[in-house]
Formats: C-alpha cells, sequence, structure tokens
C-alpha cells in the first residue's frame, strides 16, 4: 500500500513559488551591505524567515561589470535577487530561487526567473565566498536566545 500523501510536490512547488514571488514586491527593501567581492552584496535584513534549523533570506548581488545569463538566451545582466536557505548548524546554504535583472541592484527588465526549489542542494560555506559571508551573518542574527536562569525555590521572583 502507497504512503498517504497530504500534498503532491508539485503543489509544494507551486505554493513555493507563489510564496517567494511575494517577497520580491512587497513593499520597500531594506537592503544591508554585506561584503564587497569583485561585485557588492546586501542582504534583506528586515526579511528573514526562520522555520525550525533552516532561515530564508534575500541576498541582492550586484554586478561591476555586465555578466552573461548562460540561463536563458544569453542576456547580459547587471544583478540578481537570490533567495537561499541557510543551515546553521551545518554551515550550509542552499539556493531556493534566482531572479535576474538587466539594471544594478534588483531593478530593469527581468531577464531570468528560476523555478522555485522546495528542497534545494545544500552546499558547504566555504571561507572567503559570498555564501561564507551570507552564513556567518546570518547565523550570528538568529542564534538560538541562551534559556533564562530558573529561579530557586524560595528566592524571589
Amino acid at each position: 500500500m502507497r504512503p498517504f500523501r497530504l500534498i503532491s510536490r508539485q503543489a509544494v512547488r507551486n505554493l513555493a513559488g507563489m510564496a517567494l514571488a511575494l517577497p520580491l514586491t512587497a513593499g520597500a527593501v531594506t537592503w544591508e551591505p554585506l561584503r564587497d567581492f569583485p561585485f557588492s552584496s546586501e542582504i534583506d535584513k528586515d526579511l528573514l524567515l526562520k522555520q525550525g534549523s533552516k532561515t530564508f533570506v534575500w541576498l541582492l548581488i550586484t554586478y561591476r561589470k555586465p555578466q552573461n545569463n548562460t540561463g536563458v538566451r544569453g542576456d547580459e545582466i547587471l544583478s540578481r535577487r537570490q533567495y537561499v536557505q541557510i543551515e546553521c548548524d551545518r554551515n550550509t546554504l542552499g539556493t531556493v530561487q534566482i531572479v535576474d535583472y538587466a539594471q544594478p541592484r534588483g531593478e530593469g527588465r527581468l531577464v531570468f526567473q528560476s523555478e522555485a526549489y522546495a528542497f534545494p542542494r545544500m552546499d558547504p560555506a566555504i571561507p572567503g565566498t559570498l555564501e561564507e559571508a551570507a552564513v556567518t551573518n546570518i547565523c550570528n542574527r538568529v542564534k538560538p536566545l541562551a534559556q533564562p536562569a530558573q529561579v530557586q525555590a524560595g528566592q524571589g521572583g
């Protein structure tokens, strides 16, 4: 007998795609510089989504020189928004969705938008990379709060 599934994998992908599309257009985004590479990188500091051991955040990459988008027609891009899943306990990062733009800072014509992946491939955050900078920054923000000390019986409180 086949195990019962509440929702199909395709339905999960569709729902994830709809949920991921919202942050791209919802109000003003507050980008915070992450680290300077041969491109600028920023994170959306206000839109962190924590689900169990996973944290989701948008990265913004602005290139200094046009890049070829090899995923579609070879159009040039100047920026990319990348929705990533970070697992702090494993020091890994996976790309959930990529959106490429013709202009800097995620503006201008949309050149390419990937499918949203419900289960992205998780890669280790290699020192000196954008991935490592993102994992370090985000994990420092979402560290679990220390448990408050227990009040001992008879000591007030």
